[in-house]
């Protein structure tokens, strides 16, 4: 998987959260961020061990979990405001093409705007540009209607 990974579209800027963990001001930084988008209906639809637990260091926990298991790219609006993750997990295979797990959520407000199917097509149009060719695995589909 691409450490490096960056990538925008026309409403989208999607970039590693790599630098964002560097320090711990920024950790603290993008902790405050997620807060306002991990909301109990946006995490519904992800497995037990995707869920907040119930602790005053549950966004940091959270954050460390996706970090060991996946590479986690935030999705930011033209405003710069974080409205989302995208979580890409390689099979654990060394297989070539390598299947990618992809997983999204974004921040309650921004559902049914279009935003998802922005965020593929540009995941796919980086994968092609690096000339690299993924299978790719919706393994985690998150709730992204109103139900």
């Amino acid at each position: 998987m691409v450490r490096e990974m960056s990538f925008e579209t026309d409403r989208l800027r999607l970039e590693s959260w790599d630098t964002a963990l560097g320090s711990e001001q920024e950790k603290q930084a993008l902790a405050a961020e997620l807060e306002v988008i991990l909301t109990p209906p946006v995490l519904r639809s992800l497995p037990e061990p995707m869920q907040l637990a119930d602790t005053e260091t549950a966004i940091s926990d959270w954050v460390a979990a996706r970090h060991a298991e996946s590479h986690v790219l935030t999705i930011r609006d033209d405003n710069t405001t974080l409205i989302g993750l995208l979580i890409l997990a390689a099979s654990g295979n060394a297989e070539y093409p390598p299947t990618v797990h992809i997983g999204y959520l974004f921040s309650e407000i921004m559902w049914g705007k279009g935003f998802a199917s922005e965020l593929i097509g540009g995941l796919v149009a980086w994968y092609q540009d690096q000339g690299e060719g993924p299978s790719f695995l919706p393994v985690l589909h998150l709730r992204i209607l109103r139900p």
